[in-house]
């Protein structure tokens, strides 16, 4: 049999990062040169690798502000854009080859485990205004990612990649998973600030000598 006839399967998302050791040799990386390796997968491999540093302990402020570029991403989304816009600034900025590494390699199992069950499937989540909703649910998860608070960052970050790996596969389950988990995320977000506030005000009466 001529080897030649056989087709070639394109590899998987998770496949395409664990090569990354070998393809990307240099201690410093682009942005740019990433989405190239990727290829044409959009709005939801930029989502996937920008939440990507999201994954590794960062101290709280840095990874908050790692995080602002989601929401572009996200709003993106929410708008109903098709294509990818991103700042020149942003594409050229230099990363770390051992910061890229690291995150794609807790990446990589999860994306493995969920790439198991992926098919395409609940095509009506890329029917309209279910991508709209879609769009505006990452954002506010992203807000999530953004915001300054301890014990907030990893769950929100776990959603969004969920979520990009369906929007790549094409899985609305997977999406709709990611955006479960999203939900899981806002509501951990939101039990923190309401103690946080319920701290203060008891710090606040104890002062006024209540």
């Amino acid at each position: 049999m001529d080897k030649r006839s056989l087709p070639t399967l394109a590899p998987t998302t998770a496949e395409l990062l664990a090569s990354f050791p070998y393809i990307f040799r240099d201690e410093v990386v682009r942005l740019r040169l990433i989405f190239a390796v990727l290829g044409d997968r959009g709005l939801a491999s930029a989502l996937l690798l920008l939440t990507a540093p999201q994954l590794v302990p960062m101290p709280l402020g840095l990874s908050n502000a790692l995080a602002l570029p989601i929401l572009l991403v996200a709003g993106q989304m929410a708008l109903g854009r098709k294509s990818l816009w991103l700042p020149d600034w942003l594409l050229d900025r230099p990363l770390s080859r051992d910061r890229l590494l690291m995150a794609t390699n807790r990446m990589v199992p999860i994306l493995r485990r969920v790439e198991v069950v992926i098919r395409p499937r609940y095509q009506w989540v890329w029917a309209r205004p279910a991508t709209h909703l879609l769009g505006v649910s990452c954002f506010f998860i992203a807000c999530v990612s953004v915001a300054p608070l301890p014990l907030t960052g990893w769950l929100p970050a776990l959603s969004l990649i969920i979520v990009a790996l369906g929007l790549l596969e094409r899985d609305g389950a997977v999406v709709l998973l990611g955006l479960g988990i999203g939900a899981v995320a806002v509501a951990v977000f939101a039990l923190v600030v309401g103690g946080l506030a319920e701290v203060g005000a008891n710090v606040e009466r104890l002062a006024n000598g209540g």
